[in-house]
């Protein structure tokens, strides 16, 4: 399941130079990368910009995971906020039986999106827990279109 959220972007690393500029001071090439993590609390400096946190102060995840019933069925949920102005990204949660390489997101079969908004994006699983031994859902934030 995907939600894709478009910004100029001069050294292409999926925020807008405006956000970097604001936030780092600069949006040189080559600084402020999406994968770095500048206060080291294990969200990228991409993920912070996509869930509205902010980079240079160490936050806990916001993302939340519950159960939902559905038809009497419990699924694993995922809730996940969204900045609002961030554009030009795609959430994709995924789900996976083993943490290993089989994890999908298709929204066919996978996962389904409850709520899709610019400031919230909530997932379940099509899996229901009873169906499987483990269930794992996680959020994968990038700056590319599907």
């Amino acid at each position: 399941m995907a939600a894709f959220v478009a910004n100029p972007d001069g050294n292409t690393n999926g925020m807008p130079d405006a956000w970097e500029t604001e936030i780092f001071g600069s949006a040189l090439i080559g600084q402020n990368l999406a994968s770095d993590d500048a206060d080291g609390d294990s969200l990228s400096n991409l993920l912070e910009y996509a869930l509205n946190t902010h980079p240079m102060e160490a936050n806990s995840s916001p993302l939340t995971h519950d159960m939902v019933t559905v038809d009497q069925e419990k699924h694993l949920r995922l809730t996940v906020p969204k900045n609002a102005l961030a554009t030009g990204l795609l959430y994709t949660v995924e789900v996976s039986s083993d943490m290993g390489a089989t994890w999908g997101s298709d929204q066919l079969t996978d996962v389904e999106a409850m709520i899709d908004t610019p400031e919230l994006f909530v997932v379940r699983d099509r899996t229901p827990m009873n169906a499987a031994n483990r269930r794992f859902i996680r959020l994968h934030v990038s700056s590319s279109a599907p």
